[in-house]
């Protein structure tokens, strides 16, 4: 091996110097949706998603991940095709049927004698835990967990001086039976009551529970 003298060795060191400094400087960002035609892999683009800087690695790259680009044409598709109610027949209807089977439940619990009530909750209680997921929807419905009394339409009789929505009712009998709330029993995050015993104590909603006729 050759040895290097002292003015050889400074030239290498500073040529080695300027090309790493060469490396570490980042090209000019380029807007991702420059038109100009020359858009090639390697670009610096910004994530017409999340707005993060990010080498392309094919040409067309405008997104800096799969999930950014999934996340983008959803809400494109969201846009185009709205689901909530006023804008989709179909979700209007699947909530009109909703409502309407709510509604029904309702009556058969208020229709009943006051001592069968218990059973006729643990019932669809069970059947929302067991795989109605239909129903499991209604009664973990928020709208009509948390119904204003202003909305009447969803009440029995449309008197909700009188009664509470089936939801309510689910969420009172799992106070009193499972100490807990009805989202978490009917989604399988509540343990099962250790005895049969109804635990009155831990309800928190007297007024409900005297309306569904549970209040001792």
């Amino acid at each position: 091996m050759h040895a290097i003298d002292e003015n050889t060795g400074a030239v290498v060191i500073s040529f080695v110097a300027e090309r790493l400094a060469a490396v570490r400087i980042k090209k000019p960002a380029r807007p991702a949706d420059a038109s100009d035609g020359h858009a090639s892999a390697g670009d610096e683009v910004d994530c017409l998603c999340c707005g993060t800087t990010f080498y392309r690695l094919k040409a067309n790259q405008k997104f800096c991940s799969p999930r950014c680009r999934k996340q983008s044409h959803q809400v494109a598709d969201r846009e185009r095709n709205p689901k909530n109610s006023s804008c989709s027949p179909s979700v209007r209807r699947t909530n009109y049927i909703a409502l309407r089977r709510a509604r029904d439940l309702a009556e058969m619990l208020y229709s009943m004698p006051p001592g069968e009530r218990l059973g006729f909750m643990k019932r669809l209680v069970d059947d929302a835990r067991g795989g109605d997921a239909a129903l499991r929807s209604i009664l973990t419905n928020p709208h009509l967990l948390r119904a204003s009394p202003a909305d009447r339409h969803l009440f029995y009789r449309r008197c909700p001086a009188s009664y509470v929505t089936i939801s309510q009712a689910a969420h009172a009998y799992c106070k009193k039976t499972w100490g807990t709330g009805v989202v978490r029993v009917v989604r399988g995050m509540a343990e099962e009551p250790a005895t049969g015993v109804l635990p009155h104590e831990a309800s928190s909603s007297y007024v409900v529970e005297e309306k569904l006729g549970l209040a001792a």
